[in-house]
């Protein structure tokens, strides 16, 4: 793989793929909604809050290749766009994993399990307790924002109106897993690992079901282990994904039930990177231009853990904040990323950083990760 080769990493949040391409030895442009202080460190970075102006930034990168983080799957047509220069999953194959109610159609009929997803739901049927078996998700969600129980309130009529822009699919209790995955040109995928992931106000997030991060790799039964895998091959045989990806799932009768899948790099992919000691960055590029080899993965002797942080009320980033943040730089794990810019005013409910941490235990990561996060919170002003 060609050293200080230029890529373009495009995004809501670049910064963690970024860092991966810069390990790897490439030289970064990245763009996304944020431009925190230390992607700037590390890339020549463009700040584009809307994702509908990221055509401009793209077209003006000339010749270099590109790569989606999250947010870039509901702009379909950028792929479409930049799709010679595009490292990942063809248009053809992006729509089809985000038609969700047929992919998870067609998943059921070969043998998976999936929750019922329906594109309509006859909202005169429902009254508050059977509404509530359901969720509304939006068709251009990421990081979970948008995704509401339907409730009383929402059968108004005065509601029904924005269901034209999404899908329903029926709720599943449990905690939710993410399965990354590695596939390549040559049909072959690899399940890389599993994170657990963290959601809602549990964790701080002012959505029930808005992302916050995760922890591990977490281990799996080996049944469940093979039906992931089952579940790779079928999706890069059938619909023809390349590079890093995941699946969203839940555990039911002791089987993963899908949830969604994501043809692009996902945020928790850094907790495996770092806990595992591989290159997302270099297995993206390996499978999206050829293949790649087998990797023997074997379960670490620490997990590790991330946590988006949430303005719990309106604040401004100060010294006090990035002081304390610049301390813990020096540890073995760095445990603080996405550091805003001093002086920037946040309103409640806004990212302010993401903190990490490792343990022995999925258990001792959280308690952990819950004291950074009132750490963090103590410094706001």
């Amino acid at each position: 793989m060609p050293k200080n080769e230029n890529i373009c990493v495009i995004g809501i949040s670049a910064r963690a793929f970024a860092q991966s391409f810069v390990a790897a030895g490439f030289t970064v442009t990245a763009i996304d909604r944020f431009g925190d202080t230390d992607l700037q460190r590390i890339a020549n970075t463009e700040l584009f809050p809307n994702s509908a102006d990221w055509s401009a930034p793209l077209a003006a990168a000339g010749k270099m290749p590109w790569v989606a983080a999250g947010g870039v799957e509901n702009r379909i047509e950028l792929i479409e766009q930049f799709e010679s220069r595009h490292c990942g999953p063809s248009p053809s194959a992006y729509r089809r994993l985000r038609d969700h109610v047929a992919l998870l159609g067609e998943l059921s009929s070969s043998g998976f399990t999936t929750p019922e997803t329906r594109a309509q739901v006859d909202c005169t049927v429902l009254d508050a307790k059977s509404a509530r078996r359901w969720l509304w998700k939006p068709f251009d969600s990421a990081a979970g924002l948008g995704i509401d129980r339907v409730d009383a309130a929402s059968l108004r009529s005065e509601r029904r109106g924005s269901w034209r822009r999404g899908y329903w699919q029926r709720f599943v209790p449990g905690d939710v897993f993410s399965a990354a995955y590695v596939s390549d040109q040559s049909g072959n995928s690899q399940l890389l690992g599993v994170c657990r992931q963290f959601s809602g106000p549990r964790w701080g997030a002012p959505r029930p079901f808005q992302f916050v991060g995760g922890v591990g790799p977490v281990d799996i039964p080996p049944a469940v282990t093979r039906e992931l895998q089952r579940l790779g091959d079928w999706l890069t045989t059938h619909i023809g994904v390349c590079g890093v990806w995941s699946v969203d799932w839940v555990m039911a009768d002791r089987r993963p039930c899908v949830l969604e899948v994501n043809p692009r790099y996902a945020a928790n992919m850094e907790l495996l990177e770092r806990a595992l000691g591989i290159s997302i960055a270099e297995l993206h590029i390996a499978g999206c231009r050829g293949k790649v080899d087998s990797l023997q993965l074997r379960s670490p002797p620490e997990r590790i853990g991330k946590a988006v942080v949430y303005a719990d009320r309106p604040c401004r980033i100060d010294e006090r904040l990035r002081g304390v943040c610049g301390r813990k730089q020096n540890r073995k794990l760095t445990w603080i990323a996405d550091l805003p810019a001093g002086g920037q005013r946040l309103v409640r409910g806004e990212p302010v950083l993401t903190v990490f941490a490792a343990g022995p235990t999925e258990l001792t990561v959280a308690e952990r990760l819950q004291t950074r996060r009132r750490a963090v919170h103590s410094c706001l002003c």
